[in-house]
């Protein structure tokens, strides 16, 4: 009897890290497909360069680390296709992994996280909360009924975990998929399956294209990297699982592998962001088991599968506004974890507000205010 119990609960927990391994879907599919549609890069690279780096991340730290595409780089060059070139992204993102190998192996990174606070990291995480909610409303609005369906599906599995909730939405999104695209399947069986893979990127940019990108995308990106995708999931990481805790020299130096690597396979600058690692565990996931399977089923798209691209893209998107909601849903709830400090709660204020707007501008202010109303407080003691 103890051991079908014991059976039940390993099969259990091995089905929530396959369920966890889709969790970061939401920020995912959004960001990265929107840059592949906008930019016509070879989905190839992309793909198996993010599978490379999630293999890594899960075998090495051991946690459902995340890796996200940069969200203020790829952002950007879908918003400005004609001004943002691949040059350009390629550039920045080989240049930020130089940098953070470089602030890794100087050490010098442990001086420069000192600045970021606890409120300053709480304010980036509800920050980015609320405009994955935000970015979720938008998402959903074609079609609210297949999206209040899919968030009432998610709730109920949430209080009474039947089957993962992610597995679910997985299987609702393709439901629906099916049902918007009947002539999906016929498509699906005319294809042949072929083995294909990324060829090496020697060509990444110009001279004046790596300036370019360094200014405008990698410039930008740094500060917000360290505050969201360095600081914040390292202290995450901690909180979440303290028995396999993570430095920021580690994460540092494992950012700066997967960028060093990514433009020569094609790919987009990453990141360990916080909300990725929120994602994961929200739906499950528990160790690095979970982001080994997302990066094996990418690697496997990009090998095997890379003609079915395009019916991965037909998932449809009032779905993926669901499962993003509920990661920033999360992400907001990290305010409780806020001190009742006059001080902190004027510095959280501030890094919220503004990182709705910048979140670059937001870290800089923050530590800016909070140097100001520690100084205030040193002088009246």
């Amino acid at each position: 009897m103890k051991h079908n119990k014991e059976h039940n609960q390993k099969n259990q927990y091995n089905l929530s890290e396959w369920a966890g391994a889709f969790g970061d879907l939401g920020t995912f599919i959004p960001f990265v497909f929107g840059f592949i549609i906008v930019t016509g890069i070879d989905p190839k690279g992309v793909f198996f360069s993010f599978g490379i780096a999630l293999l890594i991340a899960g075998y090495y730290f051991r946690t459902p680390m995340p890796v996200q595409p940069m969200k203020l780089v790829t952002g950007l060059a879908i918003a400005s296709p004609a001004a943002i070139s691949l040059g350009m992204v390629w550039g920045a993102g080989l240049f930020m992994g130089l940098i953070w190998l470089l602030l890794s192996i100087t050490d010098m990174l442990k001086y420069i996280t000192k600045w970021i606070s606890k409120p300053i990291v709480c304010g980036i995480a509800v920050a980015l909360g609320v405009s994955f909610i935000l970015k979720s409303l938008e998402l959903m609005s074609s079609q609210w009924f297949i999206a209040i369906l899919a968030i009432i599906i998610a709730m109920v599995l949430f209080k009474k975990p039947i089957m993962p909730a992610m597995f679910a939405l997985l299987i609702y999104g393709v439901i629906i998929m099916t049902l918007q695209n009947p002539g999906m399947l016929a498509l699906f069986h005319s294809k042949e399956v072929l083995i294909t893979l990324p060829t090496i990127n020697l060509n990444l940019f110009s001279w004046n294209e790596l300036a370019m990108g360094i200014v405008l995308l990698a410039i930008p990106q740094i500060p917000l990297t360290i505050g969201n995708a360095i600081v914040a999931v390292t202290r995450e990481n901690n909180e979440r699982y303290p028995t396999r805790r993570v430095t920021v020299n580690q994460i540092t130096k494992s950012q700066g592998l997967i960028n060093v690597m990514s433009p020569f396979l094609g790919g987009v600058p990453m990141c360990h962001g916080v909300g990725g690692m929120v994602g994961h565990a929200r739906f499950g996931a528990r160790t690095g088991g979970a982001v080994i399977i997302f990066g094996a089923l990418l690697i496997l798209m990009a090998t095997l599968l890379s003609q079915y691209v395009e019916l991965i893209m037909l998932f449809p998107l009032e779905v993926i506004g669901a499962i993003l909601f509920f990661a920033g849903w999360e992400l907001v709830t990290t305010l409780r974890r806020l001190e009742r400090a006059k001080a902190d709660i004027a510095v959280f204020a501030v890094t919220v507000l503004l990182a709705l707007w910048n979140m670059a501008i937001a870290i800089i202010v923050a530590v800016l205010v909070e140097l100001i109303l520690k100084k205030n407080i040193t002088k009246k003691q």
